[in-house]
């Protein structure tokens, strides 16, 4: 199993996960001609820690957003 079907699979039974994808590789050759589930982020090698803190962040604010607008019945 790999990193892909791992995360394919925990959100089946955890529908809201979110997933980050960390690779050394270039996001083509992870994601290829496809394009990342919803919930399902990359970020790619070599990064600082501040980085990787900013773009969890980020997915974490784009989550809180999305919540948000659900509650209020704004969603796009």
């Amino acid at each position: 199993m790999n990193g892909r079907q791992l995360a394919d699979a925990a959100m089946i039974s955890r529908p809201g996960l979110k997933i980050l994808f960390i690779t050394g590789f270039a996001e083509n050759a992870i994601i290829g001609n496809h394009r990342l589930n919803p919930g399902m982020h990359i970020v790619s090698k070599p990064f600082t820690l501040e980085a990787l803190a900013s773009r969890i962040n980020d997915i974490l604010e784009l989550s809180n957003r999305l919540i948000a607008a659900t509650i209020c019945g704004n969603l796009p």
